[in-house]
């Protein structure tokens, strides 16, 4: 949000498994993020905004607990997960892949 606490983007998420932001200043779609997780459908996305600075991310989850951290160009940066009861993994990458 800007100095004023106004908001300007809200997120939804679809059962296409697609990410949409929208513009609420422009009353439209700002990106779109197909395919974000492979499972069924998509558990919670939210948006956060990294205080201090312009940087804003968009963070969605799934039933297979893998968490998915994007920014906002729709750029997967970071993947959380677990493989197995007793492993956790974490990859970063940079690409435009899902």
């Amino acid at each position: 949000p800007d100095k004023n606490n106004k908001i300007d983007y809200i997120i939804t998420s679809s059962s296409d498994r697609s990410v949409k932001v929208w513009n609420l200043n422009t009353l439209s779609c700002a990106l779109t993020i197909s395919n974000t997780h492979s499972s069924i459908y998509i558990y919670s996305v939210t948006i956060l905004f990294e205080e201090g600075t312009n940087n804003k991310y968009i963070i969605t989850s799934a039933p297979n607990d893998v968490i998915k951290v994007w920014d906002f160009f729709g750029i997967s940066l970071y993947k959380f997960g677990q493989s197995d009861e007793n492993h956790y993994f974490i990859d970063t990458y940079y690409d435009n892949k899902n």
